[in-house]
């Protein structure tokens, strides 16, 4: 089987699961605005695993163009939403969808044939993803120590962040993984986290001190940290609902965004997929915690769509204060 996850704590535990019961799986990574190109470097031949990667709204049906049109049987596993419905009803592609972790998912899913060490590599992929207040979790939790599944998965969560572009190692990683050894036995992933936590320590102060109020999103670009934690540390610097870091490539002329929200009311995936495709760019997730790739130079675009989506639609969203929306030109203008 060939695997395709998401390069998370979710995605590589979820790649590990499958691989504890498959250990000839081959796993490669993708994202959601990179899954149609990745689609086409691999055997369409062979069968095919998809796990926790969203459907990007720009691409989503060429995706599900290839998918249904794939070789062999194809498995898609996620718990982002309308996944399932963008699926659905293509005879070769099986969807295993739920509003749990894809790492709980996969767990369910291949529960049979997995060995005790599973549950711990559910559980971290759940921790990683915020997902671990499910029933499953909870019961699975009592049967482990606590603290011990924290540690490893706060373990293994900072040495993805540190390695990000290291794909070989993350490779490893679900290898050490299925072989049903902890994160704590490989010494790089101990050093990687250690690292990581020095490195977030100073990284929240810098965000801290450099966040802009944007309406309401707090907006903070170009830190060389961690995206999501950017995106919460910009919302509480300022006081916002959400929270925004930009990652700008300039020579490409795009943005990656980070999304978080604060306000658990807000739904950001629903309102990133009605605003992104209108300005090139593809935008979702959850409904707390999303992401976005945009054309560099309608940045002021993007941020002016969401708070006009907010402001419009109050009873599906909190009306959130525009006072600051004179500030865009003026903070968009350092991001360009």
């Amino acid at each position: 089987m060939q695997i395709i996850a998401h390069e998370d704590a979710d995605g590589i535990c979820s790649a590990s699961l499958f691989k504890m019961t498959d250990p000839s799986s081959r796993v490669f990574f993708s994202k959601p605005c990179g899954l149609l190109r990745d689609l086409d470097q691999i055997n369409p031949a062979s069968d095919l695993a998809v796990l926790d990667i969203a459907l990007c709204e720009v691409s989503k049906e060429l995706i599900v163009s290839r998918l249904s049109r794939w070789g062999s049987p194809v498995l898609y596993m996620d718990h982002h939403p309308d996944t399932d419905k963008a699926l659905l009803d293509r005879p070769n592609v099986r969807v295993v969808y739920g509003d749990v972790s894809t790492s709980e998912l996969a767990f369910g899913y291949l529960s049979s044939k997995l060995k005790r060490e599973g549950e711990r590599v559910m559980l971290m992929g759940a921790i990683g993803d915020y997902e671990d207040l499910t029933p499953l979790c909870i019961d699975r939790l009592h049967r482990w120590d606590k603290r011990s599944i924290f540690l490893q998965a706060g373990m293994l969560s900072g040495a993805l962040e540190v390695s990000r572009y290291d794909h070989e190692f993350h490779r490893q990683t679900v290898d050490l993984l299925a072989s049903c050894r902890p994160p704590s036995d490989d010494s790089r992933i101990v050093s990687f986290a250690v690292k990581a936590s020095e490195l977030e320590e100073e990284f929240r102060k810098r965000v801290e001190s450099s966040a802009k109020k944007v309406g309401g999103i707090g907006i903070v670009n170009d830190l060389d940290g961690p995206a999501g934690k950017g995106a919460t540390y910009a919302a509480a610097a300022v006081g916002t609902s959400i929270g925004a870091y930009v990652d700008t490539d300039k020579r490409r002329g795009i943005a990656d965004i980070s999304f978080r929200v604060i306000d658990r009311s807000l739904d950001l995936n629903r309102l990133l997929r009605s605003v992104t495709p209108t300005l090139g760019a593809s935008g979702g997730g959850h409904p707390s915690a999303c992401g976005a790739r945009v054309p560099l130079g309608r940045l002021y675009e993007l941020f002016r769509a969401m708070n006009d989506g907010l402001a419009e639609n109050a009873c599906q969203f909190r009306t959130i204060s525009l006072g600051a929306v004179a500030d865009l030109p003026r903070v968009c203008a350092k991001l360009t």
